[in-house]
């Protein structure tokens, strides 16, 4: 068993160097790599748990599910790419099912990887801000007085009274399974308030404090009803998950500006908002359009040359302004890792 457990974390940590390096490089993570990976990864999955790893069948499982929704969620909310969604299902795949059962985390603590993951990413954005900013490469843009406070208090108000809703509903669950793993219920938490986060884009404000009014108004007649201990069903951990959510959406969004020559410009690559509205006079057929700066602007190759092509042209331009992909890979790497290290700690 051992023997197939170090297969398994050897080609780990191959898959995670080798993607880390392709994303810092080309801000691409190859589909052969994780094809590869994952078609050896099955096979030797199915002969671990079929001779020895059978009562470690339900952790994988549980856990392998858990990383798939988490990955394909913050694909579909943009808060990451397809490739970093695939990598951490393959991820899945290649941690045997014994270390999730190692510490005290719960059954649900692969959901640790994605803590790490943003976690590591977080320190990182901040530490790299502050030093481009001591460099003088990019601009600190923050005012503080143009923000919209009311809306953030209520949606961030409303959210913590969903979330807490939402715990006491997963407490009427048959067979309460949620009671012994607070690492599964911080999971789904996390998905549910990044939903609620979509959402709250598409309403207004004067809506979202009379949801936010509304939603603790149902929790203090619950109170009063004597239907919940409003006290216990208040937890820290409400207000922490749903802070935690915004930072991991901040991170994912948070961008910093890099100058590149414009004939260096390639697929897959950001544009700047700035640069894009400076394609709008001009008669270069093909140019991007996307103003957004997140993954939902990444460029074409056939963008890529319209742009190039626009360098040359009357009103191009030497130089662009792109963003920059946080290299989620390596971050991957970095709480995966860290997830092996808290779980043998903890043993």
């Amino acid at each position: 068993m051992i023997a197939i457990e170090a297969i398994l974390l050897t080609i780990l940590l191959m898959l995670l160097m080798i993607a880390g390096y392709t994303d810092c490089k080309s801000s691409i993570i190859a589909n052969r790599l994780l094809v590869a990976c994952s078609l050896v990864a099955i096979p030797i999955d199915t002969l671990y748990y079929f001779l020895w790893g059978r009562p470690y069948l339900p952790a994988f499982l549980l856990n392998l599910v858990l990383l798939t929704a988490i990955s394909v969620v913050f694909y579909c909310y943009h808060l990451w790419a397809a490739g970093d969604s695939k990598l951490l299902f393959v991820v899945g795949l290649l941690i045997p099912g014994r270390f999730y059962t190692f510490g005290r985390m719960g059954l649900a603590s692969g959901f640790a990887i994605v803590v790490f993951t943003f976690s590591s990413a977080f320190i990182f954005v901040i530490f790299e801000s502050v030093w481009l900013i001591l460099k003088n490469r990019i601009k600190l843009k923050l005012s503080l007085p143009s923000m919209d406070w009311w809306r953030i208090l209520a949606s961030y108000v409303a959210m913590v009274a969903a979330t807490t809703i939402f715990n006491l509903l997963l407490q009427f669950y048959p067979g309460n399974i949620f009671a012994g793993n607070p690492l599964l219920v911080t999971a789904i938490d996390f998905l549910a308030v990044l939903t609620l986060i979509q959402l709250r884009d598409k309403i207004s404000t004067k809506w979202l404090i009379v949801i936010s009014v509304s939603l603790w108004s149902l929790l203090v007649a619950m109170w009063f009803a004597n239907m919940v201990d409003l006290g216990g069903a208040i937890s820290p951990q409400s207000w922490l998950v749903v802070l935690a959510m915004i930072l991991c959406r901040w991170v994912a969004e948070r961008f910093n500006y890099q100058t590149i020559p414009t004939v260096e410009v390639r697929a897959g690559q950001i544009l700047s908002a700035a640069s894009v509205i400076g394609f709008t006079t001009s008669r270069v057929k093909g140019l991007p359009s996307g103003m957004t700066e997140d993954l939902r602007s990444r460029i074409t190759e056939d963008e890529a040359e319209s742009v190039r092509r626009w360098a040359t042209s009357a009103q191009g331009k030497e130089s662009i302004v792109i963003v920059r992909k946080i290299p989620f890979a390596v971050f991957i790497g970095i709480g995966t890792l860290c997830f092996f290290v808290f779980e043998v700690a903890m043993l």
